[in-house]
């Protein structure tokens, strides 16, 4: 892996479509472990397209805090349970975490980032929620 976390590992870019813009493709391996999110990451100058492979995943985004605009808001928070084959297009700026297993077993999904323009790169950090709480997700099938 190119970069690695607390229960996940990411290559990335594993590949690259130029024809039009480019874009940049990674994927994740997501280990099952407590639907916990503690910090997140967000991209100021491009979108982001995470999709589920193999198996379900679960995609927490969250808006900026208002008083702490460096920062998630954790009361903010939203989750997308994505099955193989469904994505969600996260926009620029939006606060969003690695995706979690859904189940309790390892889960790989896909990503492709838009090249970031020259006057707006920035790179990721991961950033704690303002206030330094925690997000517990709860998952309900209906």
């Amino acid at each position: 892996p190119d970069l690695s976390g607390d229960g996940w590992a990411c290559w990335y870019p594993v590949g690259e479509l130029r024809d039009i813009a480019p874009l940049s493709i990674g994927l994740v391996r997501t280990d099952p472990r407590p639907l916990l999110v503690e910090a997140m990451e967000r991209h100021l100058d491009r979108e982001e397209w995470v999709y589920a492979l193999d198996r379900p995943v679960i995609q927490a985004v969250a808006q900026t805090a208002p008083a702490t605009p460096d920062r998630p808001d954790a009361q903010s928070v939203t989750a997308f349970l994505l099955e193989p084959g469904q994505g969600v297009v996260m926009a620029r700026g939006i606060w969003h975490s690695p995706a979690l297993p859904a189940g309790d077993q390892e889960a790989t999904y896909g990503f492709v980032l838009g090249q970031p323009r020259q006057d707006e790169a920035q790179e990721a950090s991961w950033e704690p929620f303002a206030g330094g709480e925690c997000v517990v997700l709860e998952t309900t099938r209906v």
